[in-house]
């Protein structure tokens, strides 16, 4: 007897993983939504918000599709409970927020716009934390300048930002990581550039340094300019030379982020591509700050000799 209560207890054990299933929940509970039956879509898509194994993400949306039902029934103490309840859990899709049929007779509703505030107010500490932790353990503290003709044929130099927050963006035109990332400072530069951010992007394309007035040099900047036309980079394109990039202590990949403060002292470093919200973050942390008094830290170096581990452009 003893024997078989094990092999029964095992068997439960067996189908536990079976039983907490949210993806065949969540599959089910759609297949129910297309067939309006309501119904049973709240009961496969309570599954998925009670799965142990379910991500937030998915729960907060099978706790929106649960009020959606609600609201397909008429049930509307139920159909408010339960956005609120999703959007508690984190769901924040304005559009459907706004535009869901299903929703519309408690859309207007004070507790939900409190919710929605409540949410947003938690997105934003902790994105704004995330800014300040990437901020405070930048540790490698150096001083970067820069004087560079632009491909438009103007100067650019990191004087005529001052009293703004400034990103260098030290990338390449053939570096598909640095033209992944593009975009997001298109946007930010739109987003702030009247609030006091700018951008500057310092092209290091593998022609080692050459000097202005080259054939070399023309004909790369004239691809640069071509190239920002049909990105429509709406900030200042200069060509890196070898002192200026060699302040940066170890650069070794692309591209390479520069965040400045408003007083010019380079307050964080980042290599290789990231997410427009982690970019985003340190912006607006920096743009909260007043005007640091802190003194730049002495320069890394004299210009002449480029780090031993920085890899020479065109070479290999």
């Amino acid at each position: 007897m003893i024997r078989h209560a094990l092999s029964a207890l095992t068997l439960v054990a067996l189908f536990l993983p079976v039983l907490d299933d949210p993806d065949a929940a969540w599959k089910a509970g759609g297949r129910c939504m297309e067939d309006k039956d309501y119904k049973n879509a709240i009961v496969e898509f309570t599954k998925v918000l009670n799965a142990k194994t379910a991500t937030d993400e998915r729960k907060a949306a099978a706790a929106f599709n649960i009020g959606c039902c609600h609201g397909r029934l008429n049930n509307k103490q139920k159909a408010l409970e339960f956005v609120v309840k999703a959007i508690e859990l984190g769901f924040s899709n304005d559009e459907l927020l706004a535009k869901e049929p299903a929703i519309k007779d408690v859309r207007g509703d004070a507790r939900i716009k409190s919710a929605v505030i409540k949410l947003q107010k938690e997105r934003e500490e902790k994105f704004l934390a995330h800014g300040r932790e990437l901020l405070d353990g930048f540790e490698q503290k150096f001083n970067f300048d820069f004087d560079l003709p632009t491909v438009a044929g103007k100067r650019v130099a990191l004087s005529d930002f001052a009293g703004k927050v400034l990103i260098v963006d030290i990338w390449g035109t053939w570096c598909g990581p640095c033209k992944m990332e593009l975009p997001h400072f298109i946007d930010l530069y739109k987003k702030y550039k009247d609030s006091g951010l700018a951008i500057v992007g310092l092209n290091d394309e593998k022609i080692d340094y050459a000097k202005p007035g080259s054939k070399e040099y023309e004909s790369t900047k004239e691809n640069i300019v071509k190239f920002a036309k049909n990105y429509e980079i709406p900030y200042p394109l200069a060509m890196i030379d070898r002192p200026t990039e060699s302040q940066v202590p170890h650069l070794a990949g692309f591209p390479t982020t520069l965040f400045f403060d408003r007083t010019g002292k380079v307050r964080l470093q980042l290599v290789g591509a990231r997410e427009k919200s982690e970019l985003e973050a340190v912006v607006q942390v920096l743009m909260s700050e007043g005007a640091s008094t802190d003194k730049p830290a002495k320069p890394a170096g004299d210009g002449k000799d480029a780090p031993a581990t920085r890899p020479v452009p065109g070479k290999t």
